[in-house]
């Protein structure tokens, strides 16, 4: 995240100025030399977060001479940037760049409590009160070296059942603000607050819109709306010179997809846009469209930048443009193709230009004094969220480029079901990019590429279950299961695949194109990531499953496990991979969210033989849960016992008790037998399924 922290410069702080969203001094300390004639404006030790050149935020510290003391005056996050964690990397900077007996101060409104909280976490406490206008202002205090302490440690996931209360919680605080502020409200500050309590409106209408895509991905969505509340602001703010039109015709419907994703994709189409009418080095003209057409709105997005050569637009081996993830920015552009391209009619009405249905020939790189501009990870998403079939790209070199995209209307009954996996397939194929086949050892990086991982792992299932209608889905299982275990090949399993019955042919292609994806992440992951190390985050990513049931097999002793929908297979379906007898293994599931202490997860054996095997057989889950512990699992996690599928004798593991995890890791041998229960005797010998 240190990558989007910049120094704050003037020509910032003037953007800054002028961004709504940003500028605000409605309860801060009118001066910031209210404690110290001395200070200076401090653009060294001041930063602001810029991603695509939007602002998010920012930290504006005034110091005296000495840069012993420093005054953080302001720190400002945009409504767009909550929840990101910019306050605290901008104090982790700051921390680590001053000395460290380095004095840190600040004045917060003693009715924002939860700022107050927020700086005492940090190490600040509270040195003394201040009333400056009828206003209380709380005083407080750090050394530097204090802050760096309290934030050594190592940030850690949210639950799901966390993150509701974390937005409960950010909600309620955001109200209760919102009424402290119409409590302040008075002819002579009106403005000022009114400001304060739109951006703060905002602020709640993003961080609910966030969690809504947590837990519902595809919604309606104002596109609009979020055009002039987010997108036009941004490229006003922009050092770039530029005029906007925007054209709304007719009544605009809401759009169908994920919020947060469109948002991010529009601004990094406005920013590719603005990159090239820099580059073209002329006043910039920026058009944007909103119409609603059959089944879709269409989104025509223009500018006259320095535009993109013809080969570059061509489709690449991806079937994207060959433009897309690859930036040119600085360098020269690739050899010329000497094949005429025609432009459409409608191209020129856009940018201006007088090629209407005419040939022209690629223009190289320079003769117009700029190099073409290029367009990196951001395009990419911009496919990725909007998908390739819906964007067509228009662009001639030297004069601009236009994008139409297609927005899904919220479809009707079964086409939403269709269209959700449509859009989930395009995040894997298109959005995300395999790692480099290097050895990668940050779990910054496998860490979140483990997780994506699961994610992919978990449409896979989702594609198995929708072939149920015609087929044995555990049969395709045990296909793709032996696919992945490196027992099928490519070739074989496509043949497969193609002899499967759907009701909609693309879900075969899909299905094959996921299963080849999960496979080879899959290899780089157990090549790349020691499940000593790892085995954690590999177990809690099946979390991610939060709507089903979880089987899995696992080796007690090593903790090595494989897993699926309880829909899809049988426990015993991943013995042979184990290779180990079943005798030798657990069988376990679990439902929700694994970090989650309150949901239960079960293990069990497969059979029990007599007394003496069943004391053998909890030793065994007890082994088990020593191992869950040793990946990371909270200690308090409650679990219960599987009834046995076999059990020979009067002894079986008693079904009718919960416990924790740390409490049987911990208990002795001599103990074990208090888990033991004696079955009913027409149960003796019988059988129970898996």
């Amino acid at each position: 995240m240190a990558d989007f922290i910049r120094r704050l410069t003037p020509a910032l702080e003037e953007r800054i100025q002028r961004n709504h969203s940003l500028n605000i001094d409605t309860f801060i300390i009118p001066s910031p030399y209210i404690k110290d004639e001395e200070l200076e404006k401090d653009y060294e030790h001041s930063y602001v977060w810029e991603e695509e050149g939007e602002i998010l935020g920012y930290l504006l510290v005034y110091s005296n001479p000495e840069r012993s003391r420093f005054h953080l005056y302001k720190q400002v996050t945009s409504p767009f940037g909550r929840g990101k964690g910019i306050g605290s990397a901008f104090i982790r900077r700051l921390a680590s760049e001053v000395r460290s007996d380095a004095l840190l101060y600040l004045f917060v409104w003693e009715k924002q409590q939860e700022a107050v909280l927020f700086f005492a976490k940090k190490g600040f406490s509270v040195l003394d009160r201040i009333v400056y206008r009828g206003l209380v202002f709380i005083h407080m205090v750090c050394r530097a070296s204090d802050l760096k302490e309290s934030e050594g440690g190592e940030e850690t996931s949210a639950s799901f059942a966390e993150e509701l209360g974390k937005t409960r919680h950010d909600a309620r605080k955001t109200i209760r603000l919102l009424s402290d502020m119409v409590d302040r409200l008075s002819v002579d500050n009106c403005h000022k607050i009114i400001e304060d309590i739109n951006r703060e409106t905002t602020a709640l209408i993003n961080m609910l819109n966030a969690y809504r895509d947590s837990v519902e991905r595809f919604h309606e969505v104002n596109i609009k709306a979020l055009l002039l509340e987010r997108i036009l602001p941004f490229i006003e703010l922009s050092p770039v010179p530029c005029e906007v039109k925007l054209i709304v015709k007719g009544r605009i419907p809401e759009a169908y997809g994920p919020y947060l994703d469109y948002g991010r994709a529009l601004i990094n189409l406005a920013s590719n846009a603005l990159d090239a009418i820099k580059e073209a080095g002329r006043r910039g003209k920026i058009t944007i469209e909103l119409k609603e057409e059959k089944d879709h709105i269409l989104l025509t997005f223009a500018d006259n930048g320095v535009g993109i050569e013809p080969e570059r637009l061509t489709p690449g081996e991806d079937g994207l443009p060959r433009f897309v993830g690859r930036t040119t920015k600085g360098k020269s552009s690739p050899v010329p193709v000497t094949e005429p391209v025609t432009f459409p009619k409608e191209a020129s009405e856009v940018l201006g230009t007088p090629f209407a249905g005419k040939s022209v020939k690629s223009i190289k790189s320079g003769e117009f004094g700029k190099p073409a501009s290029g367009q990196g990870i951001g395009t990419r998403q911009i496919f990725a969220v909007f998908g390739k079939e819906n964007i067509r790209v228009e662009s001639r070199l030297g004069k601009g480029t236009r994008w139409k995209i297609r927005l899904p209307k919220k479809p009707p009954g079964d086409a939403t079901f269709l269209k959700e996996f449509e859009l989930r397939y395009r995040e894997f194929t298109e959005l995300t990019e395999q790692l480099d086949r290097e050895p990668v050892t940050s779990r910054k990086v496998l860490g979140p590429f483990i997780w994506r991982h699961r994610k992919m792992e978990v449409f896979l299932w989702d594609l198995i279950l929708h072939f149920s209608r015609y087929h044995n889905i555990r049969e395709i299982f045990r296909t793709f299961l032996s696919f992945q275990q490196g027992y099928l090949t490519e070739e074989g399993l496509r043949e497969y695949v193609e002899g499967l019955r759907a009701d909609r042919l693309e879900f075969r292609q899909w299905l094959f194109d996921i299963a080849v994806r999960v496979r080879n992440d899959q290899e780089y992951i157990e090549t790349h990531a020691p499940f000593e190390e790892y085995g954690g985050i590999l177990f809690k990513s099946y979390g991610q499953a939060t709507d089903r049931t979880v089987i899995f097999t696992m080796d007690p002793t090593t903790g090595r496990f494989m897993a699926t929908d309880r829909k899809l297979a049988e426990h015993l379906d991943f013995v042979p991979y184990l290779k180990k007898s079943r005798e030798d293994l657990l069988r376990g599931e679990f439902s929700g969210d694994v970090s989650d202490p309150k949901r239960p997860l079960m293990l069990g054996v497969w059979s029990v033989l007599g007394e003496e095997d069943a004391r053998g057989k909890v030793a065994l889950v007890r082994e088990g849960a020593r191992s869950l512990l040793r990946m990371g699992i909270k200690r308090e996690k409650r679990l219960g016992f599987y009834s046995s599928t076999f059990v020979q004798g009067a002894t079986d593991l008693n079904t009718y008790i919960t416990l924790t995890l740390g409490e049987l890791a911990d208990m002795p041998d001599g103990e074990l037998e208090r888990y033991l229960v004696c079955v009913e005797e027409e149960w003796i010998g019988g059988l129970a399924s898996d």
